[in-house]
């Protein structure tokens, strides 16, 4: 199968949520290699249709294919042979027609293939930056520079990403998986988001980094291992890895995502946000349930990614994107925008590997999986429906709203109340022909250790039957279909001397050993994990990961992290209800 790459070529109608008439155009210049002619993937796409819209695409007055475009044939697709001296191609709008949100022309190179714009034109993201880079010293890379770059891939589920390669619908992962190692990153106990990054880049569970929820940011600042990185002279940029700080202030830059607002600093070095401004950039959550939003956002943070990765040195980076997941909750999995979605996250990926240098080791990781259950189980309401009563995963009291993602949930007794009794009414909830409803109840001292595991409100950790999701509203059992977080992920490790095939199970506590391991720094903490690939790292100190305990009062980036924004945003993709 051909690799193809999406490039930065695009052109648009100039009005959104207008009348579209017969002879409109859409242009995108090009400029071809003149070694070969090559193969292009050219897309028309529209949304928000009405009836059908007839466009052709043409080249130099050729017509070159039609499309009769639809509210159930959004986009269609051609693959062409673009000759040398081919300087645009045009989207023409063949009849009359009423209101479109949008139409657009959008062109994918090969995957391998060297395509240049125009000469006048410059990417607006290195544009924006150009002013702040020419200010940056940076010292000239070691000869034996070994990059590593990682990729998270939210909510990346093998199962998934299979059943669309399987379509032809992810080139660029099904391209790497052919020549990379491959397996299960299994979550935290509870697999959410904020839990299981924070355990990635700290290497130690939640009992010990701090952080239990998205909203706990206000509190808990655990530090990441590219601190031991940096104290080791090696450069890294970080974009949009989940609960990270622009206040870790590593050697290089970090670009703060999800809970991050434009309307204060998130960015280290803090001179590089006007410029990220000036770029457009955005770093906070998709919020419109439209796909074309997801994809202009997730385009520009691939843009100053790869901006980043093409002018300044570095030695590690790890870029972020929430898209899938997100997507997943906001449109349902299989579903035509989160198809598209998906699509969008495998062509940035294919930016981003190619961006780095051809000897640099690639590792792509999620903090969870995905999976549809077949209905939900109310822990609580069980529970009072068994006549044990005080009881809640609804917690009034602490740092955190709630504890559970997927089929696991945590429980707290609101008073003083016998956990036995509670342990045995869940261990024999039954359903239609007596199978048990829910697979284990666990103290919570017994799967998370550390000075923290005793901050959240839950006491008892429970894992519903596999096939339930665990909830906290309706009835007992709800029967309806539900689309949620699966505690097994994903890793795909690409480089020099990993050998391609399966690979054995690994943990979301595994990544950190593996960066340190793969530079041969040593860490400052004790790490739970080992390496996914590569050796260990040194021998290290046998402490918890500093963390600054951080009070709301102090300053006004705190209390944003907590502030009614930020949870209308969670709700809105499903991290609160």
């Amino acid at each position: 199968m051909d690799r193809f790459i999406e490039i930065d070529i695009e052109g648009r109608f100039p009005h959104y949520g207008l009348r579209q008439v017969a002879g409109s155009i859409c242009r995108v210049p090009l400029q071809l290699p003149a070694e070969a002619v090559l193969t292009f993937e050219v897309a028309a796409r529209a949304e928000g249709l009405a009836g059908t819209l007839p466009v052709a695409v043409e080249s130099a007055g050729e017509r070159l294919f039609e499309a009769e475009l639809s509210r159930d044939t959004p986009s269609q697709t051609a693959r062409l042979e673009l000759p040398q001296d081919t300087t645009a191609l045009e989207l023409r709008v063949l009849a009359s027609f009423g209101v479109v949100n949008w139409l657009d022309l959008e062109v994918t190179a090969p995957f391998d293939a060297s395509v240049a714009l125009p000469p006048r034109w410059r990417p607006p993201a290195r544009a924006a930056l150009e002013s702040w880079m020419a200010d940056v010293s940076v010292a000239a890379p070691a000869a034996d520079r070994q990059r590593l770059l990682i990729v998270g891939i939210d909510g990346g589920d093998w199962d998934l990403i299979d059943e669309l390669g399987e379509a032809g619908e992810l080139p660029v992962l099904t391209a790497l998986k052919e020549r990379g190692r491959h397996g299960t990153l299994h979550s935290m106990f509870i697999p959410e988001s904020a839990i299981s990054w924070s355990s990635m880049r700290t290497g130690v569970n939640p009992g010990r980094h701090g952080v239990f929820h998205f909203l706990t940011l206000g509190s808990q600042r655990p530090a990441s291992y590219w601190a031991d990185l940096s104290s080791a002279g090696l450069r890294s940029i970080v974009i949009a890895v989940p609960t990270a700080k622009a206040s870790e202030a590593p050697n290089g830059v970090l670009i703060e995502g999800w809970t991050a607002s434009a309307d204060r600093g998130y960015v280290h070095p803090p001179e590089l946000q006007p410029a990220l401004a000036r770029a457009g950039y955005r770093p906070d959550l998709v919020h419109i349930r439209n796909p074309r939003y997801y994809a202009e956002h997730l385009r520009a943070r691939t843009d100053i990614a790869v901006a980043l990765m093409s002018e300044q040195e570095w030695d590690h980076a790890f870029v972020v994107f929430e898209y899938a997941d997100t997507a997943g909750h906001r449109f349902g999995l299989r579903s035509a925008a989160w198809r598209r979605v998906y699509a969008a996250v495998d062509t940035q990926l294919g930016r981003l590997v190619a961006a780095a240098p051809p000897d640099t080791t690639v590792l792509i990781v999620s903090d969870h999986g995905w999976r549809r259950f077949a209905g939900t189980l109310n822990v609580e309401r069980a529970l009072q429906a068994q006549g044990v009563r005080g009881w809640s995963t609804a917690f009034r009291d602490g740092n955190i709203p709630s504890l559970y993602s997927g089929s696991r949930i945590g429980i707290g007794p609101a008073g003083a109340r016998d956990p036995d009794r509670a342990v045995a009414a869940l261990r024999g909830l039954r359903g239609p022909g007596g199978k048990p409803l829910v697979e284990a109840v666990l103290p919570i001292a017994d799967v998370f250790s550390g000075r923290f595991t005793a901050s959240t409100p839950a006491r008892l950790l429970v894992r519903t039957r596999s096939d339930l999701r665990a909830g906290k509203r309706g009835p007992v059992v709800n029967a309806k279909p539900v689309d949620h977080h699966d505690a097994t992920g994903m890793y795909l490790a690409v480089g020099p001397g990993i050998e391609p095939g399966a690979g054995a199970d690994a943990s979301v506590l595994d990544v950190a050993p593996t960066v340190l391991g793969h530079f041969g720094v040593a860490p400052s903490w004790r790490l739970e994990g080992t390496p996914i690939f590569g050796p260990a790292p040194p021998p290290g100190d046998s402490g918890d990961p500093p963390n600054t305990l951080v009070r709301r009062a102090q300053t006004g980036e705190e209390a944003q992290d907590d502030d009614a924004e930020l949870r209308a945003r969670l709700r809105s993709i499903g991290y609160l209800e």
